[in-house]
């Protein structure tokens, strides 16, 4: 695994939309690939959120997931993942990253 995917990326990654969300969709989806993870041999599993998503960090409690480091995304990403230039300086481009230990 490459650090863009251990710091940025991630390996898991989720999007529900609203008329679905409070329902743990998120969390059984993971759950479902923790399986298909540790048949792939991953030690554990990353996920990337920004701090400002109470769901997500729920969501990624529930999993087990333990905070590892609050970090700062690079410009380059900031504009891939969003098409838009804003800058470092907003604040909801921080990303929390979470491990789940497979083994």
């Amino acid at each position: 695994m490459n650090e863009d995917v251990e710091l940025y990326a991630g390996n898991l990654g989720y999007n529900v939309d609203p008329p679905y969300r409070g329902r743990h969709f998120a969390e059984r989806a993971c759950r479902l690939l923790l399986p298909f993870a540790r048949l792939h041999c991953f030690e554990h599993l990353w996920i990337t959120f920004d701090p400002a998503n109470a769901e997500s960090r729920r969501t990624c409690e529930r999993l087990g997931a333990v905070l590892v480091e609050v970090i700062m995304l690079p410009e380059d990403l900031i504009r891939t993942r969003t098409g838009s230039g804003r800058s470092a300086g907003t604040g909801w481009i921080r990303v929390r990253a979470l491990g789940i230990r497979l083994r």
